[in-house]
């Protein structure tokens, strides 16, 4: 109930989900080496589906093994606060020395710190 949202909050109960609205599209990575080290590049958009502007979360990544057990997990700020309907942004995250056991990579959406 959205117009309940004040008294959710009011008591400390979480009523909306992080980038609501928002899909991740053309999602790639991209392993390489620079200066004799290792990095992967993810790259790609974050796509506003919704009919009105929403406030964009920051994006988590999880690096996890082939038992899905988390190896490695980094937040990073979208590259813009706010994104219009029907709109989309690129972003870029590179993760310098990656486990070597990474098998999948689990983006999200969180709320800032």
């Amino acid at each position: 109930l959205p117009g309940m949202e004040r008294i959710y909050s009011a008591v400390g109960i979480v009523s909306r989900i992080p980038g609501e609205g928002l899909e991740f599209q053309n999602v790639i990575r991209n392993e390489y080496e620079e200066d004799y080290v290792r990095k992967l590049e993810i790259k790609g958009f974050l796509a506003n589906t919704k009919s009105q502007t929403i406030e964009v979360p920051s994006i988590r990544v999880e690096l996890l093994d082939k038992e899905t057990e988390r190896l490695y997990e980094q937040e990073q700020d979208a590259p813009l606060k706010r994104l219009g309907a029907g709109s989309r942004m690129a972003f870029r995250i590179v993760i310098t020395k990656p486990h070597l056991m990474t098998k999948y990579i689990y983006l999200t959406l969180v709320d800032k710190k």
